[in-house]
């Protein structure tokens, strides 16, 4: 299958009680991941938190755009449910629908137990979801989990990026259109390192790195 129409969606979840987590934070995974894979397909980021859309409003904008692909990440555990309702919106219009994120890498068969789901990235997702754009099928894919005929397929792992200087710039001018905010401040993301020195027990972090 060949992928030429790829939505990159963020869910707008709400994090109730912590209005910093709540604010609309540049979404710097999906940036690097549309870097990836433009040069493949007609890629677009629908920040849906940042816009403050509903579910209506997003099903029209994946009416007009018509992605054949929709990918998803989920940023934090308890956005899961908000997620999976988007993905099967999407997949109503028959896109195939790729998630993200650690709450998937950590929950694998949980989540990709939802009908809504097709493909599943493991882990750092930039070379991944390029391979699995370029090929036009997640076998062979490391870092992928899918299914076939209901019954999941789990590749083999990649391996971490060990240098973050080799990667692309993140694709900014697809979300410059938001204007992030936090505090009332003009705001944007930058990557420095990946993993943390810590080791939290809430946080998800230091359990995949």
């Amino acid at each position: 299958m060949q992928w030429k129409r790829i939505l990159l969606l963020v869910a707008n979840f709400k994090t109730t009680g912590y209005d910093f987590y709540d604010s609309a934070f540049p979404p710097l995974a999906l940036e690097y991941i549309a870097a990836y894979v433009e040069d493949l397909a007609k890629v677009k980021i629908l920040d849906s938190k940042a816009a403050n859309l509903d579910f209506f409003q997003v099903k029209k904008r994946i009416e007009k755009f018509k992605p054949d692909l929709v990918g998803l990440t989920v940023p934090v555990t308890s956005a899961i449910d908000n997620v999976l309702e988007y993905a099967k919106i999407a997949k109503l219009y028959g896109a195939t629908i790729v998630i993200g994120g650690w709450h998937p890498t950590l929950a694998v068969e949980q989540t990709l137990s939802s009908p809504w789901v097709d493909i599943l990235v493991r882990g750092e997702g930039e070379f991944t979801f390029r391979e699995l754009i370029k090929k036009g099928s997640p076998e062979s894919v490391n870092g992928l989990s899918y299914k076939i005929n209901g019954k999941m397929i789990h590749n083999p792992d990649r391996q971490f990026l060990k240098n973050l200087n080799e990667l692309k710039l993140p694709s900014r001018h697809l979300v410059e259109k938001y204007k992030y905010k936090i505090f009332n401040m003009n705001c944007d993301a930058i990557e420095t390192s990946r993993g943390c020195p810590q080791a939290c027990k809430f946080c998800s972090t230091n359990v995949v790195y």
